[in-house]
């Protein structure tokens, strides 16, 4: 199978449970590589310094536009909206998009959804398409 440019999108306060799911994305699936550099962020509260927040949002949207799937974790509560950004841009650009986890808005609904990151990697696994 060919690998794909994966960008998870997800939580900022998720990151940690994120890089968890990168690394087993790797180590299940290494022909797939995960683009989302912004779980390495370490800036404390998801809010850059004011001087930084677009240098950060340009490389999202770089990653993004990079990636052949974006894959959308809704586990975590996330009040700020930056992974709905995310995934609104990516479906702009005509990305691939599959959801794991509930959905918690209207559009959620319209994704290829997983109940959780064990389905995620056997799809991934077995994805002969992409």
């Amino acid at each position: 199978m060919r690998g794909f440019s994966i960008y998870i999108a997800g939580s900022f306060d998720g990151r940690t449970r994120l890089k968890t799911i990168r690394d087993a994305i790797h180590a299940r699936t290494p022909q797939h590589t995960v683009l989302s550099t912004w779980l390495d962020d370490e800036t404390g509260e998801g809010r850059p310094p004011s001087d930084l927040a677009q240098t950060y949002a340009r490389r999202d949207y770089s990653e993004i536009r990079r990636a052949d799937l974006l894959l959308l974790d809704t586990f975590d509560d996330d009040p700020r909206g930056g992974r709905e950004v995310e995934l609104g841009f990516a479906r702009g650009l005509g990305l691939k998009a599959f959801r794991v986890g509930p959905a918690r808005n209207i559009f959620h609904a319209l994704l290829p959804a997983f109940g959780d990151w064990e389905a995620m990697y056997d799809a991934l696994g077995a994805d002969k398409d992409a």
